[in-house]
């Protein structure tokens, strides 16, 4: 009997085994990316879902179906009842409540519910929808608004918001009222707890108030008794005269000054309004002062 080679045995032993590594049972778990279906790749409606809750989709949100899924189905980063296109549909009826369903917050039956019914997360008088509205009555106890010239200088808290004249919005934002963005040098716009002016100064804390000769609502801090007193008189945060209505009043002669090249020189705050030489207006903005550049 002829002898086998070494060769020949060694092949006898590796094609068995090749051969069951490729006929093993194909019913195992697939790795992910093949289609066992353990995968994200698309090939499925759960796929589809997946990705469009990660990356946002395309189409309509606009439907009650796709208003609950969880899932930004138009792609605009805002989900079921946070969109707008859910909130405003008049075919969509599981946002807000059952009377609201989408729609504005506009009448005096909206407006009177307690319900947020446009879910903006502001309820009944306290959303511009009802509070704004000329056609919703029942934000005011007084019967009407607060968003006339008269009403926004009057003092009252017309609508019973909690805000007064032109802190209102009613006031601020309308266009019929001017008194809430001009100029404020009035008794009423003077008083009306309003940077009117623009300028970060409110009321009688503002020079345009304060040193007004016709405003009479601003007490008054410019006579020698007042700018000796230690007090402060006109409220407007400086006492005596580190108060420029009183280092700049003619008729106040108690309040030493700093005003000439010796004063504005000697390293001195003379005027004793904490600004001592050139860094005091009185003798940088002096047209008779040399010495400041």
């Amino acid at each position: 009997m002829p002898r086998l080679s070494f060769s020949c045995l060694c092949l006898a032993l590796v094609v068995p085994a090749c051969l069951d590594a490729g006929t093993r049972d194909e019913t195992t778990t697939s790795p992910a990316g093949t289609n066992g279906d353990n995968s994200d790749n698309g090939d499925t409606a759960a796929d589809a879902s997946t990705a469009a809750a990660e990356s946002g989709g395309s189409g309509s949100e606009n439907t009650d179906a796709a208003c609950m899924d969880g899932v930004d189905n138009d792609g605009d980063m805002f989900i079921d009842c946070d969109d707008f296109d859910c909130t405003k549909s008049e075919s969509v009826t599981v946002c807000g409540s059952t009377t609201g369903g989408g729609v504005d917050e506009d009448t005096n039956e909206l407006c009177d519910d307690g319900i947020d019914n446009d879910t903006n997360g502001f309820v009944d008088c306290e959303d511009f929808g009802c509070s704004m509205n000329p056609d919703v009555t029942v934000c005011s106890t007084l019967g009407g608004t607060e968003n006339d010239p008269a009403q926004c200088m009057d003092g009252m808290d017309n609508d019973d918001d909690g805000a007064v004249d032109c802190v209102d919005l009613d006031c601020s934002m309308s266009p019929d009222v001017t008194s809430c963005n001009g100029p404020e040098d009035t008794d009423e716009a003077c008083m009306d707890g309003w940077d009117n002016d623009d300028n970060d100064f409110i009321d009688c804390a503002d020079f345009n108030c304060s040193m007004s000769m016709t405003v009479t609502v601003c007490p008054v801090e410019n006579t020698d008794a007042e700018c000796s007193d230690g007090m402060d008189n006109d409220d407007d945060g400086f006492t005596d005269c580190k108060d420029f209505d009183c280092t700049m009043s003619p008729d106040v002669t108690v309040c030493p000054s700093e005003d000439s090249n010796e004063l504005c020189d000697d390293g001195i705050d003379n005027d004793m309004d904490d600004f001592t030489d050139c860094d005091d207006f009185d003798c940088s903005m002096n047209m008779d002062v040399t010495v400041c550049p």
